[in-house]
Order: C-alpha cells, then structure tokens, then sequence
C-alpha cells in the first residue's frame, strides 16, 4: 500500500515568490494612498471616474494585493493558501484594468498639443495589462496545481483500497 505524499510539495507551487511579494506589496502600498484618498489617484482616473469610484478603484488594489499576500505566506494547509491567492488575484485582475482603460479614454480625448502623453500612454497601457493577464495566468496556474493535487489524491486513495 502506498502512502499519500506530504502535501508540502505544493508550497513550491503556491508559496513564496520574491517577485510576487514585493510587486504585491507595493502595490498594496499605492493602492493605500488611493483608497483613503491621502495620494491622489492619477488624473487619468480622475477625469473619468467619479471620486467614490476612485476610491472603490484603490481599495479593490489594495484588497487584491493584501489577499494575495495572505494567500502566498499561507500557514496551513497549501491548497487553501492557493485558493487564497487566487481569489487575491482575481481581485487584482478585475480591478487593475481601470487605469489602462482610463489611460486610453484619455489618449483619445487629448489636445493635439499632447501627442507626447499619448505616445508614452501606450506603454503604461500595455504594461499595466501585462501585469493583469499575468494575474489571469496566475489564477490558472495555480488552480491546474490544485487540481493535479486532486489527481495525485485520487490516484493514491484508488491504490490504497485495492
């Protein structure tokens, strides 16, 4: 009879990556300011979101961010810290795209005497919607772990009541 393998292995999936947690943890810093309103949001945000959007807009950041946190240096069981985190990204994903989306209703509502700020939008733009598909890929990723954990389970349970 084989035994279940530890499910520490999962922490190489869904646990701590520098990266992630420094890029998190600044944006939950940022995403602060904007959600108590003591940063201003950028003026593409402002010109086209009302303020209590605005700040909605940060405070989902800063949700996001905090979630994901939480999730990647997840005590217990992995397979909830991967939920966890996946439910940070989630977040992420659907609340960063304001300001790309913003930046561009900006670009094309801009004075011909700005050919300068639309020309630079168009890297923030495709930046900031980098980082939310790599959200996306995130949520993927670590959901197709999860299910490959279910798998291996299976696949052990099957094997222990033969």
């Amino acid at each position: 009879m084989r035994e279940i393998p530890p499910t520490g292995w999962f922490c190489v999936i869904s646990g701590k990556n520098p990266f992630q947690a420094w890029l998190m943890a600044y944006l939950l810093l940022s995403g602060i300011g904007f959600a108590t309103t003591t940063a201003p949001a950028p003026q593409s945000v402002v010109a086209v979101l009302p303020p209590w959007a605005t700040q909605a807009w940060g405070v989902s950041l800063v949700a996001g961010a905090a979630i994901v946190l939480v999730g990647t240096y997840w005590r217990g069981v992995p397979e909830t810290g991967a939920r966890v985190e996946m439910l940070g990204c989630f977040i992420f994903a659907a609340a960063n795209p304001v300001y790309p989306i913003a930046l561009i209703a900006r670009v094309f509502t801009a004075p011909a005497d700005q050919a300068a700020l639309v020309r630079g939008s168009w890297l923030i733009i495709g930046l900031v919607l980098v980082l939310s598909l790599s959200a996306v890929a995130r949520i993927a990723q670590l959901r197709n772990s999860i299910a490959e954990v279910h798998r291996i389970r299976a696949m052990f349970s099957e094997d222990s009541r033969s």
